[in-house]
């Protein structure tokens, strides 16, 4: 069952969400809240617990984009609004969909699906970070390996195929690097270059827009990928308060 919240101050707009929900196999409304800061209270401290919440955007006090902010690492998110234009916004904020009033039930379906995909997928990288290892077929015809998450030093892009490299050596798989980014956890493995992700944890150092990892490997961080690496980085910079 998936619990559904809703966070809409007009009641045209909750009524049709709530009737969508509703009569939708495996969704269970929990709440409809007109009130964005009585609903980040909820939210965030978990006096709900929804897997997703319906966010209009033009509420008062908090607007759906800043309160999708606040919430977002408790909730799934799909805005439903009556305004186009913010959609790009929208998708910045990891929302599942944007659903422009007035939908039809088909295409609310269709926003339930993507959201099942998504919680099916966060339900696999939670087992598999629990776990600590996860196997891949390799190019070898019939063998299949066991990778150790806190092993990879990085992982590789190769046309089709990755190559990912561990302390024990390297294993190449049919699968993009796209669908492995998604099963390695979130801050001890960024993505630094349209053909790289590494493990946080192997740097050695970094100089100017090079990382230089335990295996005596030196990568290039690409121009898309500075900023947010950089931030990161900066953030576990231990610094004198002494001038």
């Amino acid at each position: 069952m998936i619990n559904c919240y809703i966070v809409d101050d007009e009641k045209a707009g909750t009524d049709i969400l709530s009737m969508y929900i509703e009569q939708t196999p495996g969704l269970k409304l929990i709440k409809a809240e007109e009130n964005a800061v009585l609903a980040y209270e909820d939210i965030s401290n978990d006096i709900y617990k929804p897997q997703v919440t319906f966010l209009d955007i033009r509420i008062p006090l908090l607007s759906g984009m800043e309160l999708a902010g606040l919430i977002s690492h408790k909730t799934a998110v799909i805005f439903t609004t009556a305004y186009g234009e913010y959609a790009a916004d929208a998708f910045g904020k990891d929302a599942i969909d944007y659903l422009v009033k007035p939908f039809s039930y088909e295409r609310f379906l269709k926003s339930i699906d993507k959201l099942k995909k998504k919680l099916i997928t966060d339900g696999d990288q939670s087992r598999i970070e629990q776990k600590g290892f996860f196997y891949v077929q390799n190019e070898i015809k019939g063998r299949i390996t066991k990778i150790v998450i806190s092993d990879i030093i990085y992982v590789e892009s190769l046309l089709n195929y990755i190559n990912i490299v561990t302390i024990e050596g390297e294993h190449k798989t049919y699968m993009s690097l796209k669908e492995m980014e998604v099963h390695l956890a979130e801050g001890n493995f960024m993505r630094i270059h349209k053909s790289f992700i590494i493990n946080m944890f192997k740097i050695v150092s970094v100089e100017n827009d090079q990382v230089l990892l335990k295996t005596h490997k030196k990568l290039s961080i690409g121009t898309n990928y500075k900023n947010d690496f950089f931030a990161v980085l900066n953030d576990a910079i231990i610094k004198s308060k002494r001038r």
